[in-house]
């Protein structure tokens, strides 16, 4: 278990680096970040009392397009596009706090 809790939290600290380099926007950074980092993590890949925080994270960037969306434009920076900066943030901190319990449940 221990292995697949680091290679989890290697895959959270690779989006919080990504959230933390990239150069677009709050929406942009986060819609990256999930889909080149997060994609392959699955809710029961993390501790049962993050699994529901991560679900919700999950529904709101795999949101289904709205009607006027391009058919060609990527699925996550359509539904990030779609977040307040407030809403943005909020996820943003999210994924830095799941790193955090991660990292902490490794070190343990």
């Amino acid at each position: 278990m221990a292995d697949d809790s680091a290679q989890v939290a290697t895959h959270f600290f690779a989006a919080a680096r990504a959230l933390a380099c990239h150069t677009g926007s709050l929406q942009e950074r986060l819609a990256d970040a999930y889909a080149d980092h997060l994609l392959s993590v699955t809710s029961q890949d993390l501790p049962a009392e993050l699994q529901p925080s991560f679900r919700e994270l999950e529904e709101r960037l795999n949101r289904e397009q709205t009607s006027d969306a391009d058919d060609d434009e990527d699925p996550f920076q359509a539904a990030a596009r779609d977040l307040s900066d407030a809403e943005a943030t909020a996820l943003i901190e999210r994924i830095l706090i799941f790193y955090g319990r991660l990292t902490r449940d490794v070190g343990h």
